[in-house]
């Protein structure tokens, strides 16, 4: 894994858990860095498309 694809994964895991106790999606993504919603979402998509291709 590289150093990109940890923070990706640090990132996700940091959002799932915020987004888990109910916060709203804008406040995670500025927290987490991303400069959007829109980004976020992306980052979002691609690693469950990850996921699912995994295996």
């Amino acid at each position: 894994m590289t150093f990109a694809q940890w923070r990706e994964q640090a990132r996700l895991l940091f959002a799932l858990r915020r987004l888990a106790n109910g916060e709203r999606i804008i406040d995670v993504a500025y927290d987490g860095g991303y400069a959007s919603r829109s980004a976020f979402t992306a980052m979002f998509r691609r690693s469950e498309c990850a996921g699912r291709n995994a295996g």
